[in-house]
């Protein structure tokens, strides 16, 4: 493209004659391009030529929607040369879009005050609204609302970059900061979203959403003595946060130091201490029926994975037994909600809910029984279980430590997640089909790297917070055991220099950092596909990773784990019929089992071979079996609880 070279003599004409070619021939990013040049090099500027270049900068900005810098390079033209109507106007547009209406009349005032330059206004592209269409399309906070429609999306980068550019704008916005960190997070990129978290600390002061939301990534990122620290601050900036006290329990579960008694004694607080007071909603109780009206309080697992398992699940519902209400993120009519149209005849939008509505709607549906699903997902809402709502109230595996909750009747959960101490206080029911929301996953198997026929590779699905000193020293002591082995960890943002240096420095205390690879693939399958043996961390919740690796044939290596969420990895596979050849007791079972695992090659080609049907096939997946089982535990449970009314 033409190159913008000026001297202190160039003209105007000279200026718009290159840029209006450069345009018709490159585009606006070639000229922007550039113009950069231009004002960072040392050629000499007049006046009006530095003010025509930082206007088309600041046009190529607001293509490419940086508004941010666009205001920028345009309120530069304008102090360079003031005498120019359309610099001005174009503030005022700009700030029109970004919601600052003061400014925006400001700088339409500005223009209306100084001459028109024809060639300067033939610059700006068609795409540049008038300042007139610009007032008839505003709304209110229009850099979140472009946020907000992306993330309902799923646009996750989009809704990142609108969100951190209202945060520009508008630096003590709260929701742009939680907005931004969330975004960050789904894309896996935590140490950003710590720093997001940490400049919202520095700028909206003391506030304990945000230092809730801060403890729960530091916790993501391993840093469990900070994330500690930054919840209790969290709970003493406000002692009648549910959420918050919700938060620092589940982030003390996956920490390597868990301890279970102290998590069940932890929920048992939390429902005492947040449990809301029986309302009085009505007097009935459970009797003989004909009809069931049962209620499910999904949550924002309308939402996410377990949602849609659900929705699998009550699809298959008894329809002239049970009558069913959902409560949940949105309208039923709402894209995401789709799948819960067969699964509910009646559905209620709960985002805006308080727990005393909440109770309101439940007796006036006439509920029988209700079932929590979304547990400490939603605490605000979970606290209502406190309050007698229906004559059965049930949780689904939503509280895997309990939740002290003085008419909570009964917990369905599974044998494997329970373990063996039993140290609850809570009625228990075991599901034979398990509690565990999920579905089978979409794999194909991708090509694998090439590499030596005595080489051997493990893989881990780790996050962060899971790369432990303890699973770093079990995988270890079976890489020294295997001279020719890799490990293979698929990338969570562990190429950020200061999560590299963690796990270099992990490895390297055990002398094996230099067989440690990252692997960026674009999916799942991709990783998978490379990979011997798949190593599940010590204590993780694994369950996405376990189920992909399973259906693609991978053997799997688990250890039972010490609580409820780490059991869950080991439930999963009890569920799929594969415990006894991948869940060990202990760190000298999940050795065994790897070392098995690694040296029978023709083991690992037989499990390729039939696992997908021996996933498939599990009862995990049988949506219709297992609404079934769920039917006949909450018929058996209402039928208790007539017998006792009676």
């Amino acid at each position: 493209m033409p190159e913008l070279t000026f001297d202190a003599s160039a003209s105007r004409d000279a200026f718009l004659s290159v840029v209006n070619e450069a345009v018709s021939q490159n585009g606006w990013d070639g000229v922007g391009n550039a113009c950069t040049e231009f004002l960072e090099g040392n050629t000499p500027q007049t006046a009006s030529t530095y003010a025509e270049a930082c206007f088309v900068l600041a046009i190529c900005r607001f293509l490419q929607e940086d508004f941010v810098e666009a205001v920028g390079f345009a309120q530069s033209a304008l102090d360079a040369d003031s005498n120019v109507s359309e610099y001005a106007d174009f503030l005022a547009v700009l700030h029109v879009m970004v919601g600052n209406l003061t400014k925006s009349v400001f700088y339409a005032k500005l223009a209306s005050s100084v001459p028109s330059v024809p060639e300067i206004k033939a610059l700006l592209p068609k795409s540049v609204p008038s300042l007139s269409s610009a007032f008839v399309g505003i709304e209110e906070e229009p850099l979140l609302s472009r946020a907000v429609i992306a993330v309902s999306a799923k646009e996750w980068e989009t809704a990142a970059h609108w969100f951190s550019q209202n945060i520009r704008f508008n630096p003590g916005d709260k929701k742009s900061f939680l907005g931004l960190a969330n975004c960050l997070t789904v894309l896996g990129r935590y140490q950003e979203a710590v720093d997001v978290m940490r400049g919202a600390m520095h700028r909206l002061g003391a506030d304990s959403e945000v230092a809730t939301k801060l403890g729960a990534l530091l916790a993501l990122t391993g840093e469990f003595q900070q994330s500690k620290a930054v919840h209790r601050l969290a709970m003493e900036l406000d002692h009648q946060s549910p959420v918050a006290h919700a938060s620092a329990l589940l982030d003390m579960a996956i920490s390597p130091d868990a301890d279970e008694a102290a998590l069940i004694k932890l929920g048992d607080e939390w429902g005492q201490r947040f449990g809301v007071e029986d309302e009085g909603f009505g007097e009935s109780q459970a009797e003989e029926k004909d009809v069931l009206t049962v209620g499910y309080l999904v949550g924002s697992f309308s939402h996410r994975e377990e949602g849609e398992a659900l929705a699998d699940i009550l699809r298959h519902r008894n329809e002239k037994r049970f009558r069913t209400v959902g409560f949940g993120y949105g309208a039923l009519s709402d894209a995401r909600n789709v799948h819960f149209q067969k699964a509910f005849d009646v559905w209620h939008d709960v985002r805006e809910m308080d727990p005393v509505t909440l109770g309101a709607v439940s007796f006036a549906e006439g509920l029988d029984i209700f079932v929590n699903i979304a547990g400490f997902s939603d605490p605000e809402l979970l606290s209502a279980f406190g309050s007698r709502m229906a004559p059965l109230q049930v949780s689904f595996g939503a509280t895997p430590y309990g939740a002290g909750l003085a008419n909570m009747d009964a917990y369905l959960t599974s044998e494997v997640l329970e373990g063996t101490k039993n140290l609850r206080k809570d009625q228990l029911v075991y599901l034979k089909g398990g509690c565990q929301l999920v579905q089978m996953p979409e794999v194909q198997v991708g090509e694998a790297m090439e590499r030596p026929n005595d080489s051997l590779t493990f893989g881990t699905n780790a996050e962060l917070c899971e790369l432990t000193p303890q699973s770093a020293e079990w995988w270890a002591e079976i890489l020294i055991k295997h001279p020719n082995s890799v490990l293979l960890l698929h990338d969570h943002d562990f190429e950020n220099v200061t999560n590299l240096k963690k796990i270099t420095d992990l490895f390297g205390n055990f002398g094996v950092a230099h067989r440690i690879d990252i692997i960026k693939s674009a999916t799942p399958d991709e990783f998978y596909s490379q990979i011997d043996v798949f190593l599940a961390p010590k204590s993780g919740h694994q369950n996405r990773s376990i189920l992909t690796a399973a259906a693609m044939g991978v053997p799997v290596v688990c250890c039972k784990g010490d609580h409820a969420m780490a059991r869950s990895t080991a439930d999963l596979l009890t569920q799929m019929g594969m415990a006894d050849e991948t869940v060990g007791d202990n760190r000298s079972d999940y050795v065994s089992l790897a070392t098995k695992w690694a040296e029978d090659s023709e083991a690992r080609q037989q499990l390729k071979t039939k696992a997908r049907e021996k996933v498939a096939s599990s009862t995990l997946f049988d949506f219709k079996l297992r609404c079934s089982e769920i039917e006949k535990t909450l018929d058996s449970l209402w039928a208790k609880a007539a017998n006792s009314a009676a």
